[in-house]
């Protein structure tokens, strides 16, 4: 906590160490202030009004311009110093955390053997011009060395009792973020696993969820018990270490778990290290439940796969027209045509036309009302890639009639 670091931590400091300057005050009697580590006034209690400037930034820099700063707790130690006005003034550094914060101070007094003074604390001489006060206190070297032992033991009080907060606040700190953390981790929608050896450390509701099993159930137990086998285990196992420690990326592999009730869920898995310098910390999981998603794959697939054998069984041309381009033909649109199946692939529909006129008012025929009535069809005349004209019936269905960039479905029939 230093006092340059703006006005919370100054407010806070204020806070902390006001109270413990006004008992020092009524005890000794004397004035007492608290200085930032830059001879700022941050607080004081009887402290006479020629010590502090007339300013909006009160400093004793004018009075102790070569105060000595004391930076590190084993650098502790009092000073006595002769301010500009022929009085005397005793500090104490204030340590947190091992480093210095502030300076506290009491004064102004004059000792009446200060030939004793040496031995209690070394003096700073300054020469200053300040007026004489009147009113000073005497003290003698008893009462100074009691003053001095005061405000000693005072310093060390107040750096402990601000120890004290900072580690009251950074414990409350880091409660609040392991609450955090626990909200994010339980409310996450993916299951969330804490890993380490192979064995569950913390688990999320979503993974208990998807698995069945309760965290009490999963907690220092080893994941083996969602595999088939250990050979499948240990796959997963080794493509997720390998890609954290001999690649540095994140982990990722897929399986297919089982669940408690003995269903098979699909699961995608993706781990990153606790720490990355250490392996031995663990790891930390998330996995998706990929079920469904595999289970449209595989229906797509079939779909594709049933799709492409019609496409390739059925005895007319077929094709997907996209602003009049073919973006997909069968092999019986290539024999009508004569072109290779990859020669027709982007093709525009204009190079089957002998004339512009004729493939403007093919286009017109059909595509005028497609849109509304679902379907439409013409007979026309094709320029096949050796000059031959074939005639072809074609009919036209939108794939989806609220979506035309989607294309139309073409069967093409040689009627020639």
């Amino acid at each position: 906590m230093q006092q340059t670091s703006g006005s919370a931590k100054s407010t806070l400091l204020i806070g902390i160490l006001q109270p413990a300057i006004e008992h020092l005050s009524r005890t000794l009697h004397v004035g007492t202030a608290v200085l930032g580590c830059d001879g700022t006034l941050l607080s004081s209690c009887k402290w006479p009004s020629v010590c502090t400037p007339p300013s909006c930034r009160p400093s004793t820099s004018d009075c102790f311009p070569q105060k000595r700063q004391t930076k590190t707790a084993s650098e502790f130690s009092l000073h006595t110093h002769l301010c500009k006005a022929g009085c005397r003034f005793t500090s104490a550094p204030v340590m947190a955390a091992q480093n210095q914060i502030a300076t506290l101070m009491i004064g102004p007094f004059h000792l009446l053997d200060p030939q004793n003074e040496a031995a209690s604390a070394p003096v700073a001489l300054e020469i200053g011009l300040c007026p004489p006060q009147e009113g000073i206190q005497n003290l003698s070297s008893q009462e100074y060395l009691l003053i001095l032992a005061h405000l000693e033991i005072m310093a060390e009080l107040i750096g402990l009792k601000i120890d004290c907060n900072a580690q009251k606040y950074t414990e409350q700190a880091l409660r609040e973020s392991q609450d955090q953390l626990q909200s994010f981790f339980e409310a996450a929608p993916l299951g969330l696993v804490v890993s380490q050896h192979k064995k569950m450390l913390k688990v999320n509701r979503k993974f208990c969820e998807i698995t069945g099993y309760t965290s009490k159930e999963l907690v220092h137990k080893s994941s083996r018990c969602f595999y088939q086998n250990d050979q499948e285990f240990d796959r997963v196992s080794q493509e997720l270490t390998r890609s954290m420690w001999e690649k540095g990326e994140v982990g990722y592999s897929e399986a297919s778990c089982i669940c408690k009730d003995g269903s098979v869920r699909d699961m995608a898995l993706y781990a990153a290290p606790i720490d990355g310098h250490n392996p031995a910390a663990g790891a930390a999981i998330v996995l998706q439940d990929i079920t469904e998603q595999k289970l449209n794959e595989e229906s797509l697939r079939l779909s594709r796969d049933k799709l492409q054998s019609l496409f390739a069984a059925v005895p007319v041309g077929l094709a997907i027209i996209r602003e009049r381009h073919l973006y997909s033909v069968n092999e019986r649109l290539s024999a009508i045509t004569g072109y290779e199946t990859d020669e027709l692939i982007l093709m525009p529909i204009r190079q089957l036309y002998a004339t512009e006129d004729e493939y403007n008012t093919v286009g017109h025929a059909l595509y005028s009302s497609l849109w509304q009535t679902g379907g439409t069809e013409i007979e026309t005349k094709w320029v096949c890639k050796d000059g031959s004209m074939r005639d072809v019936l074609l009919s036209l269905t939108p794939i989806d009639r609220e979506n035309r960039e989607a294309g139309v479905a073409a069967a093409v029939q040689d009627i020639t």
